[in-house]
């Protein structure tokens, strides 16, 4: 028996990160915004946002989720960092590693990691940049 998608994706995971369709007024400037992959960065589907500061966004189950900055690390190098973000329901940990550079904007790849308050555990890979 063939099933849709979207029950498929409801029991396997309840966590469902979709795009964003609106920019929120908050991110205006300097910003980061990715998405799930090259071709999606391009077509603007961004998955997560943030003010290039401690406020971040993200599409969770049809809702807009507002996170604050709890931790950030650089890593081995000033190309790779590790972003924790929280809000009352979820956290998040976004890992990056710069790939290139373009004027005032930098390209990175990585991993997002979103946690529920309930235990559910989503990853994907993302593709995005920082700049003003």
């Amino acid at each position: 028996m063939k099933k849709n998608l979207k029950e498929s994706v409801s029991e396997t995971n309840g966590l469902q990160i979709q795009v964003i369709e609106n920019w929120p007024d908050e991110i205006d400037g300097c910003s980061c915004y990715s998405s799930k992959s090259k071709d999606e960065f391009e077509k603007e589907e961004y998955i997560y946002m943030d003010n290039y500061g401690d406020l971040a966004y993200m599409k969770i189950n049809g809702k807009l989720e507002r996170f604050k900055l709890t931790k950030s690390d650089t890593l081995t190098s000033s190309n790779d960092s590790r972003k924790t973000w929280t809000n009352e329901n979820f956290e998040f940990i976004i890992e990056t590693l710069q790939i290139g550079r373009i004027d005032e904007t930098w390209q990175h790849k990585g991993k997002l990691t979103l946690k529920s308050n309930e235990g559910e555990i989503i990853e994907t890979k993302i593709y995005g940049e920082c700049g003003c």
